[in-house]
């Protein structure tokens, strides 16, 4: 049985939930490659764009203040405590090429190209 018989199977199940069939026909509609990139989008991820959206803002910024930022503006982090987020953010931005420490301070600005 293909996908389409499938959810039109699930669909017309009396059993099924008005929700699960609500988001079928979302998922019908939507577009492939954004639901791939939607499915490849990790928790890791998120805080990482996170703080690259906070350094993309301009200017220095102390580890403190960005992990506040992230936590007050941008929904939070995925880690369980602040410590642990401002120790790995720290270490990923200069490891991933998003940003660059100033000084051997626990400052970072945006990697210039």
């Amino acid at each position: 049985m293909k996908n389409r018989e499938e959810e039109q199977t699930i669909s017309n199940d009396p059993a099924t939930s008005f929700w699960l069939k609500e988001q079928l026909e979302v998922t019908q509609k939507r577009d492939p490659i954004d639901a791939l990139n939607d499915a490849e989008m990790t928790p890791f991820k998120r805080t990482i764009n996170k703080a690259k959206t906070v350094l993309e803002r301009g200017g220095e910024w102390h580890i403190d203040t960005l992990i506040k930022v992230i936590n007050t503006e941008l929904g939070g982090h995925h880690y369980c405590h602040d410590n642990s987020a401002k120790q790995c953010i720290s270490k990923f931005l200069v490891e991933l090429g998003v940003g660059e420490k100033v000084d051997n301070r626990p400052v970072y600005k945006l990697k210039s190209e």
